[in-house]
């Protein structure tokens, strides 16, 4: 059985993104929804859940025809 909330490092691994990353997209409002428990930004546990990934990337989906 798969987890459905995923740890930071966890979410990295399942998209491929870097943590860093994960953090800057966070913290410009254009990355995945998360759940953020506890009040310190820098202190905060973060959790991804799968389902909020998946629905995120497929949304970022750029289909081509061609070219480049």
């Amino acid at each position: 059985m798969q987890k459905e909330y995923l740890s930071v490092k966890e979410a990295s691994d399942y998209t491929g993104i870097s943590i860093p990353k994960l953090a800057r997209l966070r913290l410009e409002g254009k990355g995945c929804a998360y759940v953020r428990i506890g009040d310190s930004k820098t202190k905060a546990i973060i959790r991804y859940r799968r389902l909020d990934l998946d629905r995120w990337l497929e949304d970022n989906l750029i289909k081509t025809t061609g070219g480049l």
